[in-house]
């Protein structure tokens, strides 16, 4: 036979015989494909949409797709930045067929209806089996996902969500979550006392505790119901490169990793709209890092008091209101926050006499952003935080004496949790003039040395007059500038534009103008005649006014802060015990 045809030699048949069982091998796996489509559910697409979108939802439901922050989506794990992957009408024609054989009816013979007519789905069909109501109630739902696992609370107290979905909580823990270990107290307070003990904490071991709250905060935030407020957090640094922004992201990295970036901050619409994504998302945390100035700003404000978040659907008309369980952090070079912020505040203060890069020399461990990040760092921060939850349980659960006012079931729970592994109480007072509200701080000053001074007996009460205030204040330094910053002002007045309606500019010509004004020029004009004190009552003694019924502690003794009946200028400390 070779002599007929010599290109047929006996490695030729070797040859071929490989490619012919390498074609049988792709003809079985073809085959086999087959079967298996064979074996998937048969979905007629002309079936009328409200049973179609239940047919097809009992289907998929199990098959990785949910409802999250009113997108359909699956968990793509290999790709961080695009984890929750959107199933748009258009991956939804090829997505639903790898667990059905979808078809447009069934072709028409002679003697009745004949085999489906299979074929893709169009995208307006897509479009509403998408829409129907009764796919959207059959979906799962994800409120949030998270990198890692955290306690929710049960009838045998707390334990870890696992990985994956959680149907109870509606949330979705991400595979790649660090492993936790049951470590005791005693190893956890070594391990943070060995990681943070190198930072230059401001007092005597407040600020570290409040710091060791931020952790826990973020940590336990599944431990309290939807729409619990929680406080800021400030952690401010008496000079740039202290490590406030590493101890800041130390709060969230044990969490988040890599993934917890910072948000622009601004006094525009442009930062409403991050608040709105933000709680759409569901996401735990806003981190503003590195501000400067004062902190006025109302959708700030409103963000950390309102427990719910309310706006208007982007490109819509509707309102969305969802429950807001957030953190908010935020990290300066002495900052000062507005009134109505540093009321729900915990405040974090660093005084460094050098940088974080230089003081960590020499040190076994060098704290970075990189080192946060790891896996490793990760679950040993989470194994700690695992550990003082744990053993807060296991006392009986005590709730912390020194609560912020509004937040209580918030700050009872995290400082319980801290002050029962052994730090001091996290929410005691900053007693810091350089940061926070440096008015309200002015203000305690000025009280102790007035109590401190007059000696006011118990059950008593001492009045004291506007230059008696005064001499105080001159005398303590403080007050220093009853006036605020132009700065300031401007964003007061942008806030309430009718004041700039009341007051007078000049304009180019040197001629005297009322009404909104023209130019920015116009505007720091009119600014400095709002600060101008004859135009208006003495700003000191406003701030007094402001105070009026206020009740404070020095030395355990409880007092309070009267605006004397009658008297334009006179006020009254009581001593209540």
């Amino acid at each position: 036979m070779s002599e007929n045809n010599p290109s047929i030699t006996p490695e030729a048949i070797i040859r071929n015989a490989g490619t012919l069982a390498q074609q049988t091998n792709q003809t079985s796996e073809y085959l086999a494909d087959l079967d298996e489509q064979q074996e998937l559910p048969l979905v007629d697409l002309k079936t009328p949409m409200l049973e179609l979108g239940s047919i097809l939802a009992e289907i998929l439901a199990p098959r990785g797709i949910y409802r999250h922050a009113g997108k359909f989506i699956q968990i793509n794990e290999d790709d961080p930045k695009n984890i929750a992957e959107e199933i748009c009408p258009k991956v939804f024609v090829s997505w639903m067929q790898q667990f059905a054989r979808v078809h447009n009816g069934y072709k028409k013979e002679k003697d009745g209806p004949g085999p489906p007519n299979f074929g893709d789905a169009t995208t307006e069909k897509s479009s509403l089996i998408l829409k129907s109501p009764t796919f959207f109630r059959e979906i799962p739902e994800i409120r949030s996902i998270i990198p890692a696992r955290l306690p929710i609370m049960t009838e045998d107290g707390p334990k870890l969500l696992q990985k994956g979905y959680n149907a109870e909580q509606k949330i979705y823990v991400l595979n790649t979550a660090p492993e936790i270990e049951d470590w005791d107290v005693s190893q956890a307070m070594e391990y943070y006392a060995d990681t943070f003990a190198s930072f230059p904490w401001g007092d005597d071991g407040r600020s570290m505790a409040a710091h060791a709250s931020a952790m826990v905060g973020m940590f336990a935030q599944l431990l309290f119901p939807a729409a619990c407020t929680i406080p800021l957090y400030q952690f401010t640094a008496n000079m740039e490169g202290s490590g406030k922004s590493l101890l800041a992201r130390s709060a969230l990295a044990p969490i988040y990793g890599i993934q917890c970036s910072s948000s622009d901050y601004s006094e525009t619409d442009k930062f409403t709209e991050i608040l709105n994504s933000i709680a759409y998302s569901g996401q735990g945390f806003l981190f503003l890092d590195d501000l400067r100035g004062t902190i006025i700003n109302q959708a700030l404000n409103r963000w950390i008091t309102d427990p719910t978040w309310q706006f208007r659907k982007y490109h819509s008309q509707s309102m969305v209101s969802v429950d807001k369980k957030c953190m908010t952090i935020m990290t300066d070079n002495g900052s000062t926050l507005w009134e109505d912020l540093v009321r729900r505040a915990v405040i974090i203060q660093l005084e460094s006499e050098q940088r974080a890069t230089e003081k960590q020399k020499g040190l076994a461990k060098v704290i970075t952003n990189e080192w946060l990040a790891k896996d490793q760092t990760r679950s040993e921060m989470l194994s700690m935080l695992w550990a003082w939850v744990r053993h807060w349980h296991e006392k009986g659960q005590r709730k912390t004496e020194i609560v912020i006012p509004s937040l209580e079931m918030w700050t009872g729970t995290v400082g319980g949790i801290i002050t029962e592994a052994g730090f001091s109480e996290p929410f005691s007072k900053a007693g810091l003039l350089n940061s926070g509200d440096k008015r309200r701080t002015e203000f305690d000053l000025l009280l102790s040395t007035a109590i401190e001074k007059y000696n006011i007996p118990a059950g008593q009460s001492q009045e004291l007059k506007l230059p008696d205030l005064c001499e105080i204040a001159r005398e303590k330094g403080i007050f220093e500038s009853p006036l605020e910053d132009v700065e300031v002002i401007r964003i007061l007045m942008d806030n309430n534009p009718r004041l700039y309606k009341e007051l007078e500019y000049t304009d180019e010509k040197g001629a005297f103008c009322l009404g909104p004004p023209e130019n920015e020029d116009a505007k720091n004009q009119q600014a400095m005649r709002y600060m101008d004190p004859k135009k208006h009552a003495s700003p000191f003694s406003r701030r007094l006014k402001k105070m009026d019924k206020f009740r404070f502690t020095i030395n355990e003794k409880q007092y309070q802060w009267r605006h004397t009946k009658g008297r334009t200028a006179a006020y009254t400390i009581q001593h209540l015990n």
